[in-house]
């Protein structure tokens, strides 16, 4: 069973909150939440920073997380992205902070069953490179 576990960014503080995610009432309207197990608490997050946990980790042992950038020796840029027509993560490719393209389900399919072990991450869509 896969574990699903959410990141935003804080309203509040503008720092990342990892945890359980949810849309609550405050203040008669729905917001995002994120349930951080550390300080067990509900944060607000703006929702434009909201990402999913994949299920796979970087070379480097981080969580690779919807919206992360993420590059190895020969690609570069590719964001991760979800596929409603693969009905999977896939890869989206980044110029000027903007996500331009999908790659093709063969090269998407391809990627994902090699890449993730020999990746890093080198940034996020919602902030600069690491």
């Amino acid at each position: 069973m896969r574990e699903h576990k959410y990141r935003g960014k804080s309203i509040e503080t503008g720092e990342w909150v990892y945890g359980y995610y949810a849309k609550l009432l405050s203040r008669g309207r729905r917001k995002p939440f994120i349930y951080s197990l550390i300080g067990e608490k509900w944060t607000e997050v703006d929702p434009e920073t909201v990402g999913e946990y994949i299920g796979q980790n970087d070379k480097d042992g981080f969580e690779i997380y919807e919206g992360d950038k993420i590059s190895d020796d020969v690609l570069e840029n590719l964001v991760i992205v979800w596929s409603d027509k693969l009905h999977s993560w896939s890869f989206g490719c980044v110029e000027n902070g903007e996500i331009y393209c999908n790659l093709s389900e063969d090269a998407a399919l391809l990627i994902w069953d090699i890449y993730f072990g020999n990746c890093k991450i080198t940034g996020s869509i919602h902030e600069g490179e690491k």
